[in-house]
């Protein structure tokens, strides 16, 4: 069989094209749907990088040889690094961001921007937007982060537990759908900003990428010994938050506070979007 992954760097060609075209339409939601009535549907991007997070999260997991170590040390290993892979922009971004905003004085005051930087290093925005607890503006685009790192808070530990057991990528597959649908489903009679901030209703989609890994034309790889797995692994920074009280918004606003907040969002996509 012929892999999917190119042997010189680890990366998955249709991979990389599928993500320029959700980047693609993550930028024109936050700009081009600002100043004409097109591209609202943009925010398909969202849901497009949480199913190729759980794709490559998983791909990375279920390919390393952890086997004879402690699982408490190979998910030490893993979570280390993640961090050396995603803080770097993230911080980069948010102190970028709060000294930015020290000098324009909006679009909120340096203290709350600072503040807000704070809940987005702990990955907490998710959790402000989802408990509708206020915002974590002008950094609100990290509330996917918080959703792909409460997941690395429990899928490494089954994954880990399915390689020990002898489970075969199939089977990890099946029951990686099935608990998708169960996140899906239990998630419906929910408020419309919990099904769209919070992280149980987005495990979702992310299970729907986990469950693909072992599909039947990529089965064989994944149980190989000798596959190669890919040198990176994709987490999701989808656009800032939609709420039902902003996303028909329109009217006088001051192009300067406009164009910070999709500047901040591209900054934040672009940057975050490298994994």
């Amino acid at each position: 069989m012929t892999t999917l992954i190119r042997p010189s760097h680890g990366r998955i060609d249709y991979y990389d094209g599928v993500r320029s075209v959700a980047i693609g339409a993550v930028l024109l939601v936050h700009w081009a749907a600002r100043y004409t009535p097109y591209f609202d549907g943009g925010y398909i991007g969202v849901d497009v990088f949480f199913v190729l997070s759980g794709f490559l999260i998983t791909s990375l997991l279920w390919q390393r040889r952890d086997d004879r170590v402690p699982m408490s040390q190979a998910y030490l290993r893993f979570i280390r690094a993640r961090i050396l892979r995603l803080y770097p922009a993230l911080v980069g971004l948010l102190v970028i961001g709060t000294c930015i905003v020290g000098l324009m004085g909006e679009p909120v005051s340096f203290p709350e921007a600072a503040r807000n930087a704070g809940i987005s290093m702990g990955q907490g925005a998710t959790w402000v937007y989802a408990l509708d607890l206020g915002s974590t503006e002008p950094f609100g685009q990290t509330w996917s982060l918080g959703v792909e790192w409460t997941f690395y808070l429990v899928w490494p530990w089954l994954i880990y537990l399915w390689r020990r057991r002898g489970t075969s990528a199939r089977t990890a597959g099946w029951c990686s759908a099935g608990l998708a649908v169960v996140a899906y489903v239990t998630a419906l009679p929910t408020s419309a900003i919990w099904f769209y901030f919070a992280p149980a209703p987005r495990f979702s989609e992310i299970l729907a990428g986990c469950a693909m890994v072992s599909t039947p034309a990529r089965t064989d790889t994944w149980d190989s010994p000798s596959s190669r797995s890919p040198a990176w692994a994709c987490a999701s920074c989808p656009p800032g938050p939609i709420t039902p009280s902003s996303s028909g918004c329109s009217g006088s606003v001051l192009w300067s506070s406009s164009a910070w907040r999709a500047t901040a969002s591209t900054c934040g996509t672009s940057s975050l979007y490298r994994r």
